[in-house]
């Protein structure tokens, strides 16, 4: 079972789901963040966000060991799709 964290909630959009609970409402789909799932903690740290509280662990790489691919991996240069 997957932990998740009170620090972000999910709401149905594809991609950029993730959202800080100081945000009540996503902008794309319209979710209201009351109704919504907290976020799983690998898929938190995946978006390149940071948590607060991980109670319980030493380290973030518990939840995204080094070989799972983050969202500073993804990174791209923009003239690369020229070629």
């Amino acid at each position: 079972l997957a932990r998740t964290t009170p620090e972000y909630w999910d709401c149905e959009c594809e991609q950029g789901h993730v959202h800080r609970k100081t945000e009540s409402k996503c902008v794309a789909c319209e979710a209201l963040q009351e109704y919504q799932r907290d976020s799983i903690i690998r898929e938190v740290l995946r978006a390149g966000l940071e948590l607060q509280n991980i109670d319980g662990l030493e380290r973030q790489q518990d939840y995204c060991p080094e070989d799972t691919p983050m969202a500073s991996d993804l990174y791209f240069d923009p003239t690369d799709l020229a070629e």
